[in-house]
């Protein structure tokens, strides 16, 4: 769909993916002057408004008074989140807007959400054992697979995935040996989690289904990708923290999922690629990163051709009692942990989180 067939926020959301990338801003006269198009007055939120500012300022276009957002006494919780992540990589291009109105309490929030939790083998043990306790809205969640991805602090490094089936118990190889994946969470721009296009957030995941299809399979593979969604918002996170063991609820790791959240980050999935990794001296090779999707291996490297996502959809509908075909994978309900473990610049093994399983 071209950014004219857009609303103005999604319009102003691919004209962000656009502007900021990896080799850094854009130079390309037809974006800037689609950038300079765009008023504030048709964005449907000062969060959107904020980002506005940005790009503008980075492209050095003129602003309009419709450009900024309201006085900073009348921002929600979720626009005062967005100025502190917009801060954090964009200082440059987003002036001070708030100044004594200054949210402490939300920027201690956001502060808490960068910290870096080093977890024990007992930590991990009490998430794998733990039983959300269910509540109004998410029982259909209970009795369906929940997967677990421990990841290191420096997302270069490849994350492991392992499953519980919809009894709770470990899925295994027909060995015996517990069943995993290598996955990747990193960003494509090397990006935080609380920014568009960073890193996989840590945090819980519901796990809704499949897309319709298995389109766009240059970016996304072959094979249909796993719709990752947040649980919604409550007073004091009462209904995310159902999903979380008392003991891990100190730890900063699901605070990023809030974060990420609340200041708009949407569409996340499980999912392949077509592009090809021709870096092998990359940590992270033969994946290939993403714009925050959680990513499986696909395509031949070395003369091994992997599958990986068809195979997690394999193991996940037998996990949840249906038959391992295409018709079934619409009916994939569960849900997913992602977690930095520790500072370790390797990528994490079955064998180091197995005896703690």
């Amino acid at each position: 769909m071209s950014s004219q067939a857009q609303n103005p926020t999604t319009k102003l959301l691919v004209l962000w993916d656009q502007v900021f990338k990896k080799e850094g801003i854009t130079k390309d006269e037809a974006i800037i002057k689609e950038v300079a198009n765009l008023s504030g007055r048709a964005l449907e939120s000062d969060q959107m408004r904020l980002r506005l500012l940005v790009l503008k300022n980075a492209l050095k276009v003129k602003l309009l008074g419709d450009d900024f957002p309201a006085f900073a006494d009348s921002w929600s919780r979720e626009t005062f989140l967005s100025y502190y992540s917009l801060k954090e990589n964009y200082s440059e291009f987003l002036p001070d807007l708030i100044g004594k109105s200054q949210n402490f309490s939300v920027q201690n929030e956001f502060q808490k959400s960068l910290a870096r939790d080093e977890w024990s083998g007992r930590d991990i043990k009490n998430l794998i054992n733990f039983e959300p306790r269910y509540s109004w809205g998410f029982f259909k969640y209970r009795n369906e697979p929940t997967l677990y991805m421990f990841c290191r602090h420096n997302r270069e490094h490849p994350c492991l995935m392992v499953m519980k089936d919809k009894n709770g118990r470990l899925v295994r190889e027909a060995n015996g040996q517990v069943w995993s994946q290598p996955k990747l969470a990193l960003s494509g721009r090397g990006l935080p989690s609380h920014q568009v296009n960073g890193h996989t957030p840590q945090g819980v995941y519901l796990i809704n289904s499949v897309m319709p299809s298995a389109d766009q399979q240059k970016v996304f593979g072959k094979y249909r990708r796993l719709k990752l969604d947040f649980v919604e918002s409550s007073r004091r996170e009462k209904k995310l923290l159902r999903f979380i063991p008392d003991s891990l609820q100190k730890y900063s790791w699901w605070r990023e999922n809030v974060v990420a959240r609340d200041v708009g980050r949407i569409l996340l999935r499980i999912h392949g690629t077509g592009l090809i990794n021709d870096d092998p001296a990359s940590s992270w090779y033969p994946f290939y990163p993403t714009s925050g999707c959680v990513a499986s291996r696909e395509n031949t490297y070395d003369g091994v051709t992997y599958k990986d996502q068809r195979l997690l959809l394999d193991t996940m509908m037998n996990a949840s009692g249906l038959r391992a075909q295409y018709a079934n994978e619409t009916s994939l309900t569960g849900l997913l942990y992602v977690v930095n473990i520790d500072s370790k610049e390797e990528a994490v093994t079955l064998e180091e989180i197995a005896e703690h399983l």
